[in-house]
């Protein structure tokens, strides 16, 4: 099992089958990530730090503060795009019922 761009997920003999599971979105999510923090880097905007799942810059020129969300937003696009194009995996249903 790996993530879209290759990340590996090791596997030991007894996997827990909530991490199986809950792979593809971790792993994908910190893609997108990587995908938006090396795009903005290559349009200027110099990431302060990345925060769990979000990006810090300070930035007070507004075309750069768009710009930084359609660069967000294009890495978003682009990893569901590029899962879409995976198998779908087995639904998990949580205890408490459908979503």
């Amino acid at each position: 099992m790996e993530s879209v761009f290759g990340w590996p997920l090791h596997i030991s003999t007894s996997p827990n089958k909530r991490t199986l599971y809950n792979f593809p979105m971790q792993a994908n999510g910190a893609e997108m990530l990587r995908l938006a923090t090396m795009r903005l880097c290559d349009a200027g905007i110099v990431p302060i730090m990345l925060i769990h799942d979000g990006i810090l810059f300070e930035e007070t020129d507004r075309e750069k503060i768009e710009l930084a969300k359609e660069i967000m937003r294009g890495a978003g696009d682009q990893m569901g795009k590029a899962a879409r194009l995976l198998d779908p995996p087995t639904r998990a249903v949580p205890a408490c019922g459908n979503l």
